[in-house]
């Protein structure tokens, strides 16, 4: 990362990447999310239901079971 830009500078190129390429716009906007989830500290839930099912039952089992 020997090329370090500003983040005014990143955002200017992200804003004329879009009006160029207007296809683009669910991609770039999945991946802004998931950039602002990882800088904040927080971590999308995989979309696999199985393990959905695990996190919802230890949650479950934390906070209604186990005392």
């Amino acid at each position: 990362m020997g090329n370090k830009k500003s983040p005014e500078v990143a955002i200017e190129e992200l804003k004329e990447l879009l009006r160029e390429k207007e296809e683009l716009r669910d991609v770039i906007a999945e991946k802004i999310e998931k950039l602002v989830e990882e800088l904040e500290g927080r971590h999308p839930h995989p979309h696999d239901p199985a393990l959905h099912r695990i996190i919802t039952g230890f949650t479950h089992f934390k906070f209604n079971v186990f005392e």
